[in-house]
């Protein structure tokens, strides 16, 4: 091999290695937003909006974002209860959104109830497999009769099952879209009430056939529910679903 040839591959060699050498320091100085505490906040209380800053990390925001909560992500922690003591600049952990959920009694989540109007397989046996159950298996839905007020911006006034209607439509939206809901709109348990419950819970009246009929102040939405955990192996028609969820906030 010529010495030119051999000054070329070196060239080359060099010019990749110092290629590589700027993406990673590219890489490492790449700034994200993550949450982080603009003030004192004391284990146990209610975490307000205003109590949390967006801190610049720089990093990977796959990697980073496993363990720090995306500045995009902050709705999720607004009015959690703090599982520990935060100091002003602080930052808010993964962990410790699992934390706040895990010890938030079932009070102080949402529940979000509607009328079931048709289900997937998933739901029409006496019990799922256990691979089912881990992955959601197929038929993994349900069809909820959700209020709308057609053509209608949402207003002040609204009624609370409104206003839930129009929040499950959002979540809906969102996943269908192909992307995921924001994080105050995350589902973490669902609830069954049968007929008799639904009743006596003030639901509508439920007819005897498989497939429910809609209200005319009604429509039907379909939300799946793969990937969310508590579902129950059995969910019936003419019932109601509840989804706990984040309380919303102003």
């Amino acid at each position: 091999m010529s010495i030119i040839s051999r000054l070329a591959i070196a060239l080359a060699v060099g010019l990749v290695a110092a290629g590589l050498n700027a993406l990673a320091l590219s890489s490492a100085t790449k700034q994200s937003g993550y949450v982080a505490l603009a003030r004192d906040v004391k284990q146990g209380d209610a975490v307000p909006a205003a109590a949390l800053a967006e801190l610049a990390v720089p990093g990977d925001p796959a990697v980073v974002g496993r363990s720090l909560v995306p500045w995009k992500d902050r709705g999720l922690l607004v009015q959690m209860r703090a599982p520990r003591g935060y100091a002003k600049g602080d930052v808010v952990l993964q962990r410790d959104v699992r934390d706040a959920i895990r010890l938030a009694s079932r009070d102080e989540l949402a529940l979000l109830q509607f009328r079931v109007i048709a289900v997937g397989d998933r739901f029409k046996r006496q019990a799922a497999t256990e691979a089912d159950a881990a992955s959601g298996g197929q038929g993994s839905y349900v069809t909820i009769a959700v209020k709308q007020r057609a053509e209608e911006p949402p207003r002040t006034d609204d009624p609370p099952v409104v206003r839930q209607s129009r929040r499950m439509i959002r979540v809906v939206t969102q996943r269908a879209a192909g992307g995921k809901p924001a994080a105050e709109d995350r589902i973490f348990g669902v609830a069954v009430f049968p007929r008799a419950q639904a009743a006596a819970a003030g639901g509508p009246p439920a007819g005897d056939s498989p497939i429910e009929q809609p209200l005319p102040d009604e429509m039907l939405l379909t939300v799946p529910l793969e990937g969310i955990e508590s579902v129950p192996d059995v969910i019936l028609v003419g019932g109601n679903i509840g989804f706990f969820m984040l309380p919303e906030y102003p």
